[in-house]
């Protein structure tokens, strides 16, 4: 964790809870309680350390399918498209509460086509460690290659965030682009 982040966990009174946190047992349902109150930036920071703690700084890209299939990874459900569903803020604090509540070894999924790229990027500071969805998609142009331009649009969502990408779907499905 940075300086800035112990900081703050230290100003608001978490930093015994944030120990807990960060043996990577998964916090009890009074510990989620207590950090309801804090501050949301405080508790995305410390969901993202532990995750990077735990799960390292790879993210896995799985279809759907693979997804249901991958043994401790959580696929979360977070309907923001629903009228009555979350905001984009309420849909990522529960990112970061089912990855403070999950033991350290078990990954975190949210599904991009559910939430939009945009939002599932930002799961991924959140304490995401997984991204699910269609990957071999024929809703764009002609000209853009269809899946394959999918598979690039997400690889470079997550290496722009710093992270790198574990393609966990079947070797059709995950071409890896050319680098030239």
């Amino acid at each position: 964790m940075g300086r800035m982040l112990t900081r703050a966990i230290e100003a608001a009174g978490l930093t015994r809870l944030a120990e807990r946190a960060l043996e990577a047992a998964g916090l009890d349902n009074a510990a989620l309680a207590h950090l309801r109150e804090a501050d949301r930036l405080v508790v995305a920071g410390l969901a993202d350390a532990v995750r990077a703690r735990h799960r390292g700084d790879e993210v896995q890209l799985h279809t759907r399918e693979t997804a249901a299939r991958a043994p401790g990874l959580r696929v979360l459900d977070l309907d923001v498209g629903r009228p009555d569903g979350p905001t984009g803020q309420e849909a990522l604090i529960e990112v970061a509460f089912a990855r403070l509540s999950a033991p350290g070894a078990h990954g975190i999924a949210v599904d991009f086509e559910q939430v939009g790229l945009e939002l599932a990027q930002t799961a991924l500071a959140f304490g995401a460690d997984a991204l699910c969805g269609d990957l071999t998609t024929k809703r764009t142009l002609p000209l853009l290659e269809g899946a394959s331009a999918r598979r690039a649009e997400l690889e470079g969502l997550v290496e722009r965030g710093g992270r790198r990408v574990q393609w966990c779907v079947e070797p059709e499905v995950a071409r890896p682009r050319s680098r030239s």
